[in-house]
């Protein structure tokens, strides 16, 4: 198995960590968390990360996002 491969994995891993942490984050306070709050939820350190993440979930229609803070919602 490449290494690229390892990464596309770990990727799309993160990805689903951030689909359940948003759904779970909504559910509890009733809106959507912010990029840091997603970052910090999943353990990331850096939220341009996150963001990338969420980016790449509202591409593949998981995510909706309105554009402004806290707007996104979740598709599935």
């Amino acid at each position: 198995m490449g290494t690229d491969t390892k990464f596309v994995r770990a990727g799309r891993e993160r990805e689903q960590q951030i689909l359940a942490f948003v759904k779970e984050y909504i559910a509890e306070h009733g809106w959507a968390p912010s990029i840091l709050e997603v970052a910090a939820g999943v353990g990331l350190l850096s939220k341009s990360t996150a963001h990338l993440h969420v980016k790449r979930l509202v591409a593949a229609g998981k995510l909706a996002s309105g554009g402004g803070a806290r707007q996104l919602v979740v598709k599935e």
